[in-house]
């Protein structure tokens, strides 16, 4: 048992100590939040997080459309192999709501947030309270 002791002890030292050190780089601070900013669309909402667009498009209780794109321009790119976006995605009823801290669209089954302060998405199943952060 002592020699048990003697070769976890400084196992366990190292790992107490270990979570007081912090990956830092000295003579840098962290970079500063981007801007975020949301307008509700007619099928969900848009908004610019720095220089990046991110569109979200709801198309039933259960499925939320992610698009991202760096800067304002819209790109689109021919995919003859997907259904027609009016097939595919055909919208549903959705409720849009904005505070000073999210923004947000909910369905019957949904709830995508986006953070106003650091952009960040969130999505929650309202049946099962699931809940996943992007």
């Amino acid at each position: 048992m002592k020699r048990f002791v003697q070769l976890i002890a400084p196992f366990l030292l190292f790992v107490s100590t270990s979570r007081l050190g912090y990956a830092q780089i000295t003579g840098q601070s962290a970079p500063p939040l981007p801007r975020v900013s949301v307008t509700r669309s007619e099928r969900g909402f848009d908004a610019m997080v720095g220089n990046e667009v991110v569109h979200i498009v709801v198309c039933s209780e259960s499925i939320i459309h992610v698009i991202t794109q760096p800067g304002q321009e819209a790109v689109h790119h021919p995919q003859p192999w997907l259904m027609p976006s009016g097939q595919s995605c055909q919208g549903a009823p959705f409720q849009f709501s904005q505070d000073a801290k999210h923004a947000s669209v909910k369905t019957a089954r949904l709830l995508a947030e986006i953070a106003l302060d650091r952009g960040n998405l969130s999505f929650t199943g309202l049946r099962h309270k699931a809940k996943t952060k992007i």
